[in-house]
């Protein structure tokens, strides 16, 4: 955990090592990559989060669909 330095003390369960390499270019890190800005990170949180949202909500309409021609199929049995 990482130590977070402004007008609070708050320790941060995050290793910088643990950011994946597809958004290392998106996170700022201090200067010798030891600490990051939490608030990089949750711009992305919050992106992810609502990537995800989008995703189930396609996810949940599909099985939707798939349950509806089931019943139709079962109807025609």
């Amino acid at each position: 955990s990482f130590n977070y330095k402004d007008d609070i003390n708050l320790t941060l369960g995050l290793i910088t090592d643990e950011i994946p390499d597809s958004i290392e270019d998106y996170v700022l890190f201090g200067e010798n990559k030891d600490s990051i800005n939490i608030y990089s990170i949750l711009g992305l949180s919050l992106l992810a989060h609502q990537e995800e949202k989008t995703r189930i909500e396609k996810l949940e309409q599909e099985v939707l669909e798939l349950k509806q021609k089931i019943n139709q199929l079962e109807i025609i049995k």
